[in-house]
């Protein structure tokens, strides 16, 4: 090609707009002349042009894509002229919609990405356009791969076939055969047998004269960048050849026949179907250097069409097309290739030829529903061979005469509607005048029938609405008048007015104002009914007894708070439904759940949890959605965690009234209303006033009265009744704001704990109490923000045990503060091997980063020896404590239960004797162990292996005393014990501490148990009794502040025993 074509081409493919650009085709002028006869068709005028009326009621122009190719344009122009000026429909032709065949499928079916496959982001009910023109192979493709519900509906298979083959020049067949080769035919092309290369011209010349820019690189069609692919991975597995890389800046792939030597190549130039070509290239043993040009606009086809005439090239053509006819001396010869395996295609094997596809047509899979006359004349749409052919010819021709852009194809589709009248009337659908409907084929108009109106054009007869009739043939509806209405659709005659209209009553033949009626008749009436209502309601309250007042009025109380009152749309099942009221707009909750919900209120223990589950459940179904709650259902959670705060709070009562002047104050109450009672009348308005009062204070008395429970009453409700319900596990999100609510009384604890520290410092005893053995505990803290020096001898403390070190390194550590173990030699309760060592050693140092090693052995062995010597550890304590009692005489009871329950003995503290409480507490769980083992880990300063021998309170007991010297006294009985089978080993005095975490502080004895020649370390806890009680309460909280969920703190709460 000379240079000055070539600079040409590339003005040309400058001048490109975007692929993602869609404009509005101009339509200037008419194509029917204003002689044209509109007689067969005069129904269809109409002074505004009509649209596509949504389900929603908006009103839409008619879209059709404008394809890029000529056969395609030159439909989508005769589908506009009948569409806009016979049915006089609103159409826009989108340019940019149809690149190829594969795109108007995807905006047909309501995808914004035409190129998307699995057409992600779509808007069914807005398409971009609503039917296809001409979908070739591919756009069929893309529609069965779309999801079922996606799909646009088929409507048309035209009768004229489409070609998409490979083609070569006649001239070029003609020179060949000379040679007695036959370039038509596929077998002359085997690399194995013949040279077909040297009828062709050089493929780099066809590269050369190609601009970069046309090319479609190996590189783009793998990442299907422009809509196109060449199924790399499909070659690959079906063929079995791995040969798919491209060369000479990835423009070129050259075929197994000609890799070796590329100058055998001939060159194959292709717009479409490169995938095919590649199979076909491998398995026919062809040798082509395949080169893709771009396709999807005029400047693209351009410079591909003008390569294909001016060079001799084996190259890809469709039909219909316009590009190639009526060229002089030239003809495009289809290459003839095996016949077509149809099974192939479908397990995507090309080795055969293409096949003759006959195009179709989808539409919007809601145009059907939304005007069945533009379906009809889509449907009815249909072209041959002949018509194909003429009209491709026509568009060779305006092409060669110099008639470019939408003039062309828009001039061969006038032309054709004017020449074949009898061809397309019978497409146009019958459209009715005023008075008529279309019948449901759309080949007829019917009349109007009774009861019906029927506006013509296109829209379907009307049912006569309520207030109006209409006789046959009518075209609007006519109303009743004289203040009478029909009494539902579809009246055909005057007389079917006979109701009277909106708060009129019939009387007499006539319509009377419904006020005028109320006055006379119906307000005396509802009167009576409304005071037999009130007597008979009256005489239900008294037959009540006095628990059933008081689930009534804290059931009314409670719907209030929560808002499940009628009028907020909440029904008991007991109650009438008020007849503004819809039953599909309301909730309904069972009598017996409602009740249960009141009983729980006053903690009453015959409430009865499936109830109260069932209760939750209607409540929170009311209005719930996937994401939010109701307002009641959140207003009843926030009711059952301020229940909760009550029962679990440390002080109830109010600090500025005694419980006698509560009682005083009830007493008074109940005077008054018995006084009232014998000295009011019954029927007097005032005595119903004071019975209304009466029951709100049954209700507040009966709330009053649970809440002076005792501490350990409401927990006992807590925990049998209010944790079992299925709420906290319904919604986990509460059970976590329990635990803040915990959280929160806690601090209360904390505060009445350090009130009660300060009264025992400053009375007698508490300065000795806190300086008892204060040298003898440890207060630093356990960890402390350290550098990385100190971690590594963190780390080195350890690993003490097991490694290898020499004595004079160890000397050389931080000297470690000297604490009673588990596994000490006179201890033993831990037990390490060598065998065990030697595997921590060699797991320690086999790690990069530092970390324990496990456990479990050291723990099973604990809680073990913990299991054999509990009951010896609660009979030696016991036995100390005895020994001390003030009455002898009670020895023999204490002996018989002292190992199973708690007691509490007057014991002798010099010349006054004094209560002592011993409180048992079960011996502590490998779960437990656990959890403590990983506060012993560096930088703990007891973090040396094991770290379970850190644990010393594996057996445990408290003993409870009332006043400082006496809690001194019982830890002097211990540590002046002259018995090896019971001796103190550390003693932890949290009263010495200046500040203490939890703000609880107690006396601890650490002691080394000697029985059947086994050995353990215990703990014995020293409690001041008021401190103690506020512990025990405190520990209940604490638990459940550590669960990881209702169902776990639960289980806690079963197992265990403080």
């Amino acid at each position: 090609m000379s240079s000055i074509l070539l600079v040409a081409l590339i003005l040309r493919l400058c001048s490109l707009t975007s692929a993602s650009t869609i404009q509005l085709v101009p339509h200037d002028k008419q194509c029917f002349p204003p002689s044209f006869n509109f007689s067969s068709f005069s129904q269809l005028r109409t002074e505004q042009l009509r649209r596509l009326k949504y389900a929603d009621g908006t009103l839409h122009p008619l879209k059709v894509p404008y394809a890029s190719w000529a056969s395609a344009r030159i439909i989508s122009e005769i589908t506009y002229i009948l569409l806009a000026e016979i049915l006089q429909f609103e159409v826009q032709l989108l340019d940019g919609t149809a690149l190829h065949s594969g795109q108007p499928v995807m905006y047909v079916a309501g995808c914004k990405n035409p190129d998307d496959t699995l057409c992600k982001d779509n808007n069914i009910s807005d398409p971009v356009v609503h039917i296809t023109v001409e979908t070739w192979s591919y756009g069929i493709g893309r529609v069965s791969a779309l999801p079922s519900h996606l799909q646009p509906t088929l409507l048309t298979v035209y009768d004229y076939n489409t070609v998409d083959h490979f083609f070569l020049w006649d001239t070029m067949v003609q020179q060949a055969q000379k040679d007695s080769v036959f370039l038509d035919y596929y077998r002359y092309y085997d690399a194995a047998r013949y040279d077909p290369h040297v009828y062709f011209d050089p493929w780099m010349s066809i590269l050369d004269m190609i601009p970069i820019e046309a090319v479609e690189t190996c590189s783009d069609l793998d990442q299907v960048k422009y809509g196109n692919s060449r199924e790399k991975a499909n070659y690959e597995a079906k063929t079995g050849n791995k040969g798919t890389a491209c060369f000479y800046d990835d423009r070129v792939w050259f075929s197994p026949a000609c890799l070796a030597n590329h100058s055998k190549c001939l060159p194959f130039v292709l717009q479409y179907q490169y995938h095919v070509a590649m199979q076909l290239a491998f398995w026919l043993n062809i040798p082509v250097a395949l080169i893709k040009v771009r396709d999807g606009t005029a400047a693209f086809d351009d410079i591909y069409y003008s390569m294909v005439k001016a060079r001799k090239v084996l190259f890809g053509w469709y039909q219909p097309d316009d590009n190639l006819l009526g060229l002089e001396g030239q003809t495009p010869v289809k290459l003839r290739l095996p016949d077509t395996n149809e099974l192939e295609y479908q397990q995507q094997i090309y080795r055969t030829g293409l096949a003759l596809i006959k195009p179709r047509n989808y539409v919007w899979r809601r145009l059907p529903s939304v005007s069945s006359h533009v379906t009809f004349l889509v449907n009815q749409m249909n072209l041959y061979d002949e018509d194909m052919n003429g009209l491709m010819a026509a568009s060779g021709k305006n092409k060669r005469s110099g008639v470019e852009g939408y003039s062309g194809p828009w001039r061969v589709a006038c032309d054709w509607i004017l020449s074949n009248p009898d061809r397309w009337r019978t497409w146009v659908p019958f459209i009715c005048a005023r008075g008529y409907s279309p019948d449901p084929t759309l080949c007829s108009c019917l009349p109007c029938p009774e009861g019906y109106w029927c506006e013509g054009g296109t829209e379907p007869a009307v049912e006569c609405p309520t207030g109006f009739y209409c006789p046959a043939q009518s075209v609007m509806p006519i109303a009743c008048g004289g203040r009478r209405i029909t009494r539902g659709p579809g009246a055909t005659k005057k007389e079917d007015c006979s109701v009277c209209d909106g708060s009129l009553i019939a009387l007499n033949s006539a319509c009377v104002e419904m006020s005028l009626l109320l006055l006379i008749i119906i307000l005396p009436t509802i009167v009576v009914l409304l005071c037999v209502y009130s007597l008979v309601r009256c005489l239900t309250r008294r037959t009540m007894s006095q628990e059933d007042r008081e689930v009534m009025e804290a059931t009314k109380t409670i719907r209030k708070k929560l808002r499940l009152s009628r009028h907020d749309g909440f029904y008991l099942s007991n109650e009438r439904l008020a007849l503004w009221h819809s039953r599909d707009k309301v909730t309904f909750i069972g009598k017996a759940a409602m009740e249960a919900a009141a009983r729980l209120a006053l903690l009453r223990d015959d409430c009865d949890e499936t109830f109260f589950d069932n209760f939750c459940v209607s409540v929170r179904d009311s209005s719930m959605t996937s994401e939010a709650f109701s307002a009641q259902y959140d207003r009843l959670c926030e009711w059952l965690l301020e229940l909760c705060r009550h029962l679990l709070e440390h002080g109830m009562e109010d600090p500025g009234r005694s419980g006698k002047e509560e009682e005083e104050e009830e007493e008074e109450e109940k005077r008054v209303d018995i006084v009232l009672e014998h000295e009011l009348p019954s029927g007097s308005s005032f005595s119903f006033l004071h019975r209304r009062k009466q029951e709100g204070r049954r209700y507040n008395s009966s709330w009053k009265r649970a809440r002076r429970r005792s501490h350990e009453q409401r927990f006992e409700f807590f925990k049998n009744k209010v944790v079992r319900m299925k709420v906290w596990r319904d919604h986990p999100l509460l059970f976590s704001h329990l635990q803040d609510l915990a959280r929160s009384i806690m601090v209360d604890f904390v505060a009445a704990c350090e009130r009660r520290s300060e009264e025992l410092f400053a009375g007698p005893f508490g300065q000795e109490l806190r300086a008892f053995c204060a040298d003898r505990w440890d207060d630093g803290k356990r960890h402390s923000i350290i550098g990385e020096e100190e971690m590594l001898r963190c780390w080195e403390d350890y690993a003490t045990k097991f490694t290898s070190a020499t004595e004079e390194h160890r000397g050389s550590r931080r000297q470690l503060t000297p604490v009673c173990r588990q596994d000490d030699e006179n201890v033993g309760a831990i037990r390490v091997d060598e065998g065990q060592r030697r595997e921590a050693q060699l797991s320690f140092s086999s790690g990069q980063h530092k970390e324990c090693l496990g456990e479990l052995p050291f723990i099973a062995q604990l809680h073990a020896r913990a299991a054999i010597l509990n009951g010896y550890f609660r009979a030696r304590v016991t036995d100390v404590v005895l020994a001390h009692q003030a009455l002898p005489s009670s020895y023999g009871d204490v002996q018989l239960r002292r190992r199973e329950e708690d007691f509490e003995i007057l014991c002798s503290f010099g010349e006054e004797a004094a209560a002592v409480r011993v409180v048992y507490a079960s011996i502590k769980t490998p779960e437990r162990m656990a959890e403590k083992v990983k506060e012993y880990a560096p930088p703990d300063r007891k973090a040396r292996w094991p770290l379970t021998a850190n644990i010393l309170d594996p057996v445990r007991l408290s003993i409870v005393c009332e006043k400082p010297q006496h809690l001194l006294q019982v830890a002097r009985w211990f540590l002046e014990l002259q018995d090896d089978s019971l001796c103190v080993c550390r003693v932890k005095n949290k009263f010495s501490c200046s500040v203490v975490q939890d703000g609880y502080r107690d006396l601890k004895l650490y002691v080394i148990l000697h029985a059947q020649h086994l050995r353990i370390i215990g703990e014995i806890q020293l409690h001041d009794r008021e401190l103690y009680d506020v512990n025990v309460k405190m520990h209940r909280l604490y638990k459940l502040r550590r669960a990881q969920s209702m169902a776990s703190y639960i289980g806690e709460i079963g197992n265990a025993r403080r």
